[in-house]
Parts: structure tokens; C-alpha cells; sequence
């Protein structure tokens, strides 16, 4: 086999994926603040301010997508152009041909009106030829599984920086009666500046895609190929409808100024309201989008623009203004999902091939639309005007207009097909329920932050969680082979019983070769099945020390013991590593349901034991026959400071007058490490004591102690201490 001379594909390898999506949130950032000084509704108020008709604003609605008629002869005149550069110069030019609006500064009345409508238009074709390289780009600088991310966090840019640019637009319009009526036109100049800035990070974004052409392959063979594909014609669909939509809503701008007659910085504000609903339906819409999926989110979103259109219908133009701002956050944040959740659907059916006929196609049905709907939306504003007596107000049959569109885009959106997405049902059980809700959330942050702390604590409140989200997730990360994961989720498993995931514990325990089988047979000690418990015990009889106290300790946790015996003899073998020899020892505490091995405790922590483990079996032994006071907090504050944890000890015996009247000589014993007189004492406090059972095991195993003969002095300390411990207990009891 010969070599080849390698080159690149279209792909783009990570690093370069990653300088792509830098340089396109750049873009973003200049975008959106230019965009929002440049758009619909600022041209609208400039038309308006000029005696523009209803048919005109009509027309400025719609052009916006009605230039996309272009795009009949796009794939043509472009074909092998790089599709970055494509993107760049036409949006460099864009942002040029807006600065001809300082035109306006020299004439007036319907002149200035169509000088409006030319220039957008322009603006709009090199708007047109750009955009169909948009999702192209996107699609190379992201992963398909990051898709949703990437879409939310543009919109999160760009509606931020919009939001910005409307704040600097509404100072300017506030400062009109001092600077004069040609602020309205600084405006968009303005934003003709911020877009020339943001084109050239668009030079920087790889890409070594190329504008396809295919003789034969028009826009009208493209549509009808993407007819007849059930997915591709349904998402389109919802493209078109979304697009629709939006232009109707644009007569918002005129109703608040001729209805309401609210002055041009007012309803400035009123589109800052509306920037607002963007950031708050982008940031609400990150968790959501890939996981849930678009088809659910649309059909619920188009229901809720449904009710919203309807209100606009009725509503009357007398009411306060902070009304209309708040239902015009409300129609935004629902716009603004829909436009994000269909261009996540866009993005994801485009095809293999001939990319840019195909989004050309879209675009330019989508111009056709537009010009149909938009002439459509301003002769039913003229006609609301010409029929007073029937509507509530001149818009009032645009916007039935708009809920008759959002109607449709929901039948759309039910037979809409999109691979992963949750049912209706399923997401309705999200958002309705606060517990599954928090799951949800916690599933992505998890995989989405690289905080540890945050990634921590989603774990940590998922594993806490009975919903079946928090238990599919869980389910999921167990497939993971990273070993330290695994074990972690296991041991969660057995705080936190997931009857369910039963199966799949088993099937780990199981396995001789798992890392992380110890856990596993350990989890299955808080599942009481008989299934389990037979799994238990095939495991307590291998041949692995390890396995066997492991399997023995579960069983006991699930409340078996009749392996006692089997315990007691394990636990007694001197030739097993400590957290063996632990584990052994816990199993014989949970079975012994008679107590017939507390008089074992210091057979169980021999003095040539360690001291971690001598303190750990003891305090054991302490918890399991509910001994008081903690034992474990006597050892811990000895730990800290040599006879601490003793007086601390000696302050709870003193109930009992024979330990009150001893206090002082005992601590004396003990600090000056006098073992020998502590236990002679002890067993003399025994000595007549009628200790009833079973602590009288207890009080013959105290008895029976020799002096420590440990070498380690630490360890005298510490049995000495337990021996008072358990004389105390037994000498309560006594008492009782």
C-alpha cells in the first residue's frame, strides 16, 4: 500500500473548535450590542417619527426576512467561496450600508421614510447572504451533544449586550428635548459602528468549509425534497411559523405609540423589557435544551404565546403602562425560547450535502412568508382602524393574526419528531414537581460545572433524591469505568437504597474482577430482598477473607444471623489485615441480636493491635449496645490532648456516688499512667457488684484483664479508659 498525501477534512480538531467558539462569542458580544440599536423596532419608532403608514411598517417587519429572497442566487455566485469569509464580508457590509442612515439628517417626511425602507432593506440583503453561513459555523466549533450549550450561551450574549445597547438608546431618547429630534438617528449609526467592530472577529473563527452548488438544485427541487423528508418539513415548518410570529409581534412598537400614545423613550424601555425576557429565556432554557429536547419546550412554548396573543387581542389601551411592559416580558421570553429551541432544531437537521442550498431554500421560503405576513399583519391593522366597533383597538386583528399562527405552530408542534426528546407527559412531571425539578438541575450542573465544590454538592443532592430522574442518573454514572466514581456512587447506594437499581449491584458483586466489588457486596446490605440475601451468602463463602467479612457485615446489615458463628470465627483469626478483621467484627455486633458477645470486647482490640484500630472496634462495640456516654467522642477529645477525653469520661460517671468519691484519685492513676491501680480498682468495683445480664459478661471480661502490656504507651491509655468505660456501664446497670 502507498503512502497518501494526508490533508485536512472540513473537521475541526479541539483546539481550533475552541478558538472558534472564543472568537464567536466575541462576534457576539459587538452583535447584540449592535443589533438591538439597529433593529425592527428602532427603525419602526424611526419611520413612525416620519408619518409612516401601516402598510410600510408592514413592510419593515417583514423585510427583515424578505430579503432572503436573495438567496435564489446565492449557492451560484458563491460556489468554493469559504464559508467564514462569506459570513464576514457580508456582515461587514451590513454594518457600512446602516451608516447611510445619517441621510435622514438632510430630508424629511415620506422621503425620509422610503431613504428608512432602502437602506433596512439593503442592510437586510447583506444580512440574508451571511446569515444561511451562520449554523454552518456553528455546527463545525461544537460538538453535537454541546449544541443547546453553544445556542443558549450566544443568546445570553447577545441579549446581554442588548440589553446594554437599549439602556445607552433609552438615555439618548430621554435626553431628546435637550440635544434635539436627531438623537433618534445617532441611534443606529451607533449600532452600524458596534457591527463593523464585531465582523472582524468573524475573520478569526476556523473553517475550512466551502459554499456547495449543485446544477439542477434550486431552491424550489431543495423544497420539495425537504417536503417529502417527514423531519426536515416539520422543523421547517416551525422555522417558518416562528418567523411569522415574530413579525406580527413587532406591531407591539406601534400599538404602545398610536394606542397608547407612550412617548419614543418609553417604549425604548419597553424593548429593554424585552431584552430582558431574552437573557432570563436564554439562561432558562441552558439547563433544558439538550436534555429535555425541543419538541416538548416548543409545543408547550407556542401554547403559552397562544394565551398571550389572545390577551393582546382584548387588551385595552387605557390601562397603566407598567401593564404592557410586564405582558410584553412575558410574549418576549416565550418568543425567545421558541426562536433558541428551533434553531437547535434547525442545526440539527441540516443534511450531509449542499448545506448552504438547503439553508438558502429555508430562507428563502422564509422571505416569502414574511412578505406575505407582514403586508398581511398591516392591512389587518388598517382594517381594526376601519372597523372601531368590533375590535378593542387598531391592533386588535393583527394579533388574532398572531395566536391563529401560534395555533398552528403547536398541531406543528406535536407531530414534530426529535430524536431524545422526553415526552410531553415527562416534561410536565419536571417542571411541575420541585423534586424533580432540583434533579433535573442537578444533573446539569454536574455535568456541566468543573467546580468541584458545585459537582459535589449536585452529587450529593442527587443521591439524596428519591425522584426516578435522580435514579436514572445514577444508573447512568455506574456504567462509568472510572473506578474512584463507581465507588462513590455505591457507597451512596447503601445511605441511600434504590430498590431498583437492585440488578445492578448484584451484577458488580458479582464480578471477582471489579475495583470497586467490595462496595458493591456492602451496598447490598440495605436491600432486605431474599434475592439479595442469597447473593450475600454465595459471597460469604468464597474462599477471600475480604469478600467473606464484606458479604458478613451486609448480611448482618440486612438484618440475617444466622451466620454468627461464621463471623465469630473469622473475626478471631490473627492472620487478618485490620479493615478485614473490622468488618468481621461489625458483622458479629449486627448479628449478635442476644448480646451474648459483649463480654468479647477486649478479645476483639488485643493490645498488639494498633491504636486506630483498638479505638474504632471499641467505639464500635460502644454504638452497637448503645452504651453512654459516646465512647467515640471520649477517644476523639483524648486524641487531642492527653486526659481530656478521661475527665471528660470521669464528669459523666460522677452520678454514681463510688465514682464521685473517686474522681480525684482516678485521674491522678491516670495521669501519672498507674494502669495497674486503675484496673485493680475497676475489678474491685466489680467485685460485689450484682451486674445483671448480659453485662455481666462485661464485668467478668473487665475483671479478667491483665495489666496492659502493650509497648506502645498510647495503647495502655486507651484500655485503661475503656476498662473504666465498661465499669461504669456495668456498675449503672447495677444500679438500676
Amino acid at each position: 500500500m502507498t503512502g497518501a498525501t494526508p490533508h485536512l477534512t472540513t473537521h475541526l480538531s479541539a483546539q481550533e473548535r475552541s478558538e472558534g467558539v472564543r472568537n464567536y462569542l466575541r462576534h457576539a458580544w459587538w452583535n447584540g450590542f449592535g443589533i438591538n440599536l439597529l433593529n425592527v423596532n428602532i427603525i419602526s419608532l424611526l419611520a413612525i417619527s416620519y408619518g409612516a403608514t401601516n402598510l410600510q411598517l408592514g413592510y419593515l417587519s417583514s423585510v427583515f426576512h424578505l430579503s432572503g429572497i436573495v438567496l435564489v442566487f446565492l449557492p451560484r455566485l458563491l460556489r468554493g467561496a469559504n464559508i467564514r469569509d462569506v459570513f464576514f464580508y457580508a456582515w461587514a457590509l451590513r454594518g457600512l450600508v446602516a451608516f447611510l442612515y445619517a441621510g435622514l439628517f438632510f430630508v424629511s417626511g415620506q422621503i425620509a421614510v422610503v431613504l428608512i425602507m432602502v437602506v433596512y432593506s439593503a442592510f437586510a440583503v447583506f444580512r440574508s447572504v451571511g446569515i444561511p453561513m451562520q449554523p454552518l459555523l456553528q455546527k463545525r466549533i461544537v460538538r453535537p451533544s454541546e449544541e443547546g450549550r453553544l445556542v443558549s450561551q450566544l443568546h445570553v450574549r447577545l441579549s446581554a449586550t442588548q440589553l446594554l445597547s437599549q439602556v445607552v438608546g433609552f438615555a439618548l431618547l430621554s435626553l431628546e428635548t435637550l440635544i434635539g429630534t436627531g438623537v433618534l438617528i445617532l441611534i443606529p449609526l451607533l449600532g452600524a459602528g458596534s457591527n463593523t467592530v464585531g465582523s472582524f472577529y468573524i475573520s478569526r473563527i476556523p473553517s475550512r468549509d466551502r459554499v456547495e452548488y449543485r446544477r439542477g438544485q434550486n431552491v424550489v427541487v431543495l423544497f420539495g425534497e425537504a417536503m417529502r423528508h417527514a423531519e426536515r418539513s416539520r422543523v421547517l415548518i416551525m422555522h417558518w411559523l416562528g418567523i411569522s410570529v415574530l413579525i406580527v409581534y413587532a406591531f407591539g412598537i406601534a400599538f404602545l405609540r398610536r394606542e397608547v400614545g407612550m412617548p419614543a423613550n418609553m417604549v425604548f424601555l419597553y424593548t429593554i423589557a424585552v431584552a430582558l425576557a431574552a437573557i432570563v429565556a436564554s439562561n432558562f432554557m441552558r439547563p433544558f435544551a439538550d436534555r429535555i429536547g425541543s419538541k416538548p419546550l416548543v409545543t408547550i412554548t407556542y401554547t403559552m404565546l397562544t394565551v398571550t396573543a389572545l390577551v393582546w387581542v382584548v387588551l385595552p389601551p387605557t390601562l397603566p403602562w407598567a401593564v404592557y411592559y410586564a405582558l410584553g416580558f412575558v410574549c418576549y421570553f416565550f418568543l425567545r425560547l421558541e426562536l433558541l429551541l428551533v434553531s437547535r432544531l434547525v442545526i440539527r437537521s441540516l443534511p450531509g450535502e449542499n448545506r448552504i442550498g438547503y439553508t438558502s431554500m429555508m430562507h428563502f421560503f422564509a422571505a416569502i412568508t414574511a412578505l406575505v405576513v407582514g403586508m398581511l399583519a398591516g392591512a389587518l391593522a388598517d382594517l381594526g382602524l376601519a372597523l372601531p366597533q368590533i375590535s378593542v383597538h387598531q391592533y386588535s386583528f393583527t394579533f388574532a393574526l398572531a395566536a391563529l399562527l401560534c395555533i398552528a405552530a403547536v398541531v406543528s408542534g406535536i407531530r414534530l419528531h426529535d430524536a431524545g426528546s422526553m415526552s410531553i407527559r415527562e416534561t410536565a412531571s419536571i417542571f411541575l414537581s420541585v423534586q424533580n425539578l432540583r434533579a433535573f438541575l442537578d444533573i446539569y450542573h454536574l455535568d456541566a460545572s468543573a467546580d468541584p465544590v458545585r459537582r459535589e454538592a449536585s452529587l450529593l443532592s442527587l443521591e439524596r433524591s428519591a425522584s426516578q430522574l435522580a435514579t436514572g442518573e445514577i444508573r447512568r454514572r455506574l456504567r462509568t469505568p472510572v473506578p474512584s466514581e463507581r465507588r462513590r456512587i455505591l457507597r451512596s447506594l447503601a445511605g441511600y437504597p434504590r430498590p431498583v437499581l437492585q440488578p445492578e449491584l448484584i451484577e458488580e458483586a458479582q464480578d471477582r474482577d471489579s475495583f470497586s466489588r467490595l462496595e458493591a457486596i456492602s451496598a447490598l446490605g440495605s436491600y432486605r430482598s431474599q434475592q439479595t440475601i442469597a447473593a450475600l451468602r454465595e459471597f460469604a463463602q468464597e474462599s477471600d477473607p475480604a469478600v467473606q467479612a464484606a458479604a458478613l457485615r451486609a448480611l448482618a446489615a440486612a438484618g440475617s444471623a444466622a451466620e454468627l458463628t461464621a463471623a465469630l470465627q473469622l473475626a478471631q483469626r490473627p492472620d487478618l489485615a485490620p479493615w478485614i478483621r473490622a468488618d468481621a467484627v461489625a458483622a458479629v455486633l449486627g448479628m449478635d441480636t442476644s448480646s451474648s458477645c459483649i463480654g468479647l470486647l477486649f478479645d476483639f482490640a488485643p493490645p498488639d493491635r494498633g491504636r486506630r484500630y483498638r479505638q474504632a472496634v471499641m467505639a464500635l462495640f460502644a454504638e452497637r449496645y448503645r452504651f453512654e456516654p459516646d465512647l467515640a467522642d471520649c477517644f476523639r477529645r483524648e486524641n487531642e490532648q492527653r486526659s481530656r477525653g478521661f475527665r471528660s469520661l470521669l464528669t459523666e460517671t460522677r452520678r454514681l456516688a463510688l465514682f464521685d468519691q473517686s474522681a480525684a484519685q482516678l485521674l491522678e492513676h491516670y495521669r501519672e499512667q498507674r494502669h495497674a491501680e486503675l484496673r485493680s480498682w475497676c475489678a474491685a468495683a466489680l467485685q460485689n457488684a450484682t451486674v445483671p445480664p448480659p453485662l455481666d459478661l462485661l464485668a467478668v471480661a473487665v475483671s479478667s484483664q491483665t495489666a496492659p502490656h502493650s509497648t506502645e504507651p498510647q495503647a495502655d491509655d486507651d484500655t485503661t479508659l475503656v476498662m473504666l468505660y465498661a465499669t461504669y456501664q456495668c456498675l449503672k446497670a447495677a444500679a438500676a
